[in-house]
């Protein structure tokens, strides 16, 4: 959905990663290219200030916030759609709604009607889950998911005798890196997909 990092490993990254690492982090790129950048920027406030409510500490939210306003420049993950302002503020509102679940100690995502999610798998997760790394199993967030890839999986890198790359596939505001192929694979951090 939105670029791929757990927020409470984002917090460790600097503010100042930009487009400087963008082709190892998201595969959306920065500049005209990227769709939903602003959009983006709102959802992941969102997140982070939800996150607040999930353990995260006043000065952290901020620094999620700085993280995701570089971070955000790659834009949505679904590059073929065009969010509309009442989308956005659906998500965000879906997001709120998500994190005042957290503050009341919901259980599951089953137990927040007020926050639909996309599929059972999603309504079993906790709110957190969903603030700190899911956001786009909301069904008001699905729309900045990239499109399923039928199945295709891209390796950026493979060795002899089968060991396996780094591959990288997923969805919203970045993507999800997975492992590759054979044994070796190199996984990554999930989030806002």
């Amino acid at each position: 959905m939105l670029p791929v990092l757990r927020l409470r490993f984002a917090l460790i990254l600097s503010a100042g990663l930009g487009c400087a690492l963008a082709p190892l982090l998201l595969s959306a790129g920065c500049g005209p290219a990227a769709v939903g950048v602003e959009a983006c920027r709102k959802i992941e406030s969102a997140r982070c200030d939800a996150a607040l409510s999930c353990g995260l500490g006043k000065d952290e939210v901020e620094s999620c916030k700085l993280l995701y306003q570089d971070q955000c420049l790659h834009g949505i993950e679904n590059t073929a759609h065009r969010p509309s302002e009442p989308e956005v503020a659906a998500c965000v509102d879906a997001v709120k709604a998500t994190g005042a679940c957290a503050v009341n100690q919901v259980a599951t995502m089953n137990d927040c009607p007020a926050a639909a999610v996309v599929s059972d798998a999603a309504g079993a997760k906790t709110p957190c889950d969903i603030i700190l790394s899911s956001a786009h199993e909301l069904v008001a967030c699905a729309f900045a998911d990239a499109p399923d890839d039928g199945g295709t999986t891209t390796t950026s890198s493979t060795s002899t005798g089968g060991t396996g790359g780094t591959t990288a596939s997923g969805g919203t505001g970045g993507t999800t890196a997975s492992g590759g192929g054979g044994t070796g694979g190199t996984g990554g951090t999930g989030g806002t997909k």
